[in-house]
């Protein structure tokens, strides 16, 4: 069943321990109170270096229900792929992502994200991404990677990995989107 009036209610927040504000830290473990209004804010521009040899990082959010009263049913997140600010072509990179294994709880006692991992480079451990991701937005949303529950002031973890593949000259944000659609 559809439930529009609970979307605003879905907000992501930054792991990495209840007072971690920094992206680049969002390495799993605790939920943090800094929320973030896109999740992909989590990843900072490529450097030449990371394109030239190839670079695979990981990033660890919270989506939560911040509603009172009223549960999310049948929860579902989606990744889109996208192009890099200034360079008019395909991004080399994709994005996957991946629920963590605590699954739903408060964030703080329960439902606990695996880490935090030591640096963004460490894979966080008993979290399987898929080998690939989706060519178009239908196929985002049917190979998404679960759906879930969220009573009011629940929260799941999902870990994010962004590989680019080495000699690729371009450097730039992700314009990847990650959605999460409540009732789909």
């Amino acid at each position: 069943m559809p439930q529009p009036e609970l979307q605003d209610y879905i907000k992501f927040y930054l792991s990495g321990g209840q007072n971690n504000t920094e992206p680049d830290l969002s390495l799993g473990g605790q939920i943090s109170q800094t929320q973030l209004a896109d999740p992909l804010q989590l990843y900072d521009r490529l450097k030449w270096n990371e394109t030239w040899y190839g670079y695979t990082d990981y990033r660890c959010i919270y989506v939560k229900n911040t509603h009172p009263t009223k549960t999310a049913y049948d929860m579902v997140g989606y990744i889109t792929q996208g192009v890099f600010d200034g360079t008019g072509g395909d991004s080399p990179e994709f994005i996957t992502f991946q629920y963590d294994p605590a699954g739903v709880g408060d964030g703080i006692n329960s439902g606990v994200a695996f880490g935090p991992t030591a640096n963004e480079e460490t894979e966080p451990t008993g979290v399987n991404f898929p080998a690939d991701p989706p060519e178009t937005e239908d196929e985002a949303i049917e190979s998404s990677m679960g759906h879930y529950e969220l009573q009011p002031g629940q929260c799941v973890a999902v870990w994010f990995k962004r590989s680019v593949g080495p000699n690729v000259s371009v450097t730039g944000f992700t314009r990847a989107k990650f959605t999460v659609v409540v009732g789909e």
